[in-house]
């Protein structure tokens, strides 16, 4: 993940902590993503680091009363947040084995409210069933970075399911917050090429490219090329929206070599033509900025030569001849 995409998900994560808007904490993407890292654990410290002695001797008693029990008592005297609470200080083991006699509105209720450093321990050890409606109701209440809290400890079955019920927005923002995004690229493996095409359109339409782009920056090699081929074959209007989407986020770096391991980049590049000049400027600036000569020569041999004479021409007009005279030394 690029910095700038980190510190745009790192943003997402304290907001959900703080119960804001991310909007209204957007003047931290100033910060570097390893400074805004440490802010949210230092949150998470103060919202759940000492929870009191009373909570310590609950959960002390917990430990020892039969999970029936526990669950009755949560759910008719203590409730989710206190539950919540409660929880961090319980053997990982007993909670699991409350929860899963808890109604699963309620074991939702108490997920988002829960210490995400206890997240782990209890999800390992909850049956897939349960797993399964918890992640179902979390997609179905737009709760992403609970989720993505999840997608960690979840199996790959669990998370072929939860994708295959979350709408292309859904998985794309709970991919974009996922504590362990090496998990994502296994769970997109069944995915249809007809649903690849769908989030990238979705990705493109409702300003979710960098979303969008830091999922294709955490792909395995083989679903990289898979979703960069089907990228370069959607329709003429979803590609131009992905090319201005592209440059808004400053998100170059990851298409320019995308282009150029596609099969054909003749579609994406005619959208690239048919664009704006700080468009063109964006793409070629960062081929120099990166020193992307391969890139730029491996590109520029798979287009068409109308394609090629037309972009080298737009690309003369900005001053930008480096990036097809280093491609052409390069080759």
């Amino acid at each position: 993940m690029s910095a700038q995409l980190q510190t745009h998900a790192e943003i997402v994560k304290i907001a959900h902590l703080l119960q804001v808007p991310p909007s209204e904490i957007e003047y931290l993407a100033v910060c570097e993503p390893e400074t805004l890292i440490d802010f949210r654990l230092q949150l998470v410290e103060v919202f759940y680091g000492d929870e009191g002695s009373n909570l310590k001797r609950f959960a002390k008693v917990g430990n020892l009363l039969p999970a029936s029990v526990i669950a009755s008592l949560t759910k008719e005297a203590v409730g989710p947040v206190l539950a919540a609470r409660i929880a961090g200080f319980v053997d990982p083991k007993q909670a699991a084995s409350v929860v899963s006699k808890l109604p699963t509105a309620f074991v939702v209720d108490i997920a988002t409210a829960i210490d995400p450093r206890r997240v782990g321990p209890v999800i390992g050890r909850l049956d897939n069933g349960t797993v399964e409606r918890v992640a179902l109701e979390l997609i179905k209440r737009h709760e992403y970075v609970t989720m993505g809290q999840f997608v960690g400890f979840a199996s790959d079955e669990i998370l072929r399911i939860s994708f295959n019920f979350s709408s292309d927005e859904a998985l794309l923002r709970t991919a974009f917050v996922a504590e362990d995004k090496d998990r994502i690229s296994a769970a997109l493996t069944p995915q249809s090429d007809e649903r690849i095409a769908s989030i990238i359109k979705t990705a493109a339409k409702g300003d979710l490219w960098p979303e969008a782009m830091d999922l294709l920056s955490q792909l395995s090699d083989e679903q990289y090329i898979r979703v960069i081929n089907i990228s370069g074959s959607i329709d003429a209007k979803s590609l131009d929206k992905m090319v201005a989407a592209t440059t808004k986020h400053d998100c170059w770096a990851i298409l320019v070599p995308a282009y150029a391991q596609m099969e054909d980049p003749n579609n994406g590049v005619a959208a690239l033509l048919r664009g704006t000049a700080n468009d063109i400027r964006a793409f070629g600036e960062t081929i120099i900025e990166d020193e992307a000569w391969e890139d730029s020569a491996e590109l520029f041999a798979k287009l068409t030569d109308e394609n090629r004479d037309a972009l080298v021409t737009r690309l003369r007009r900005l001053k930008l001849d480096e990036v097809f005279e280093r491609a052409a030394v390069a080759a």
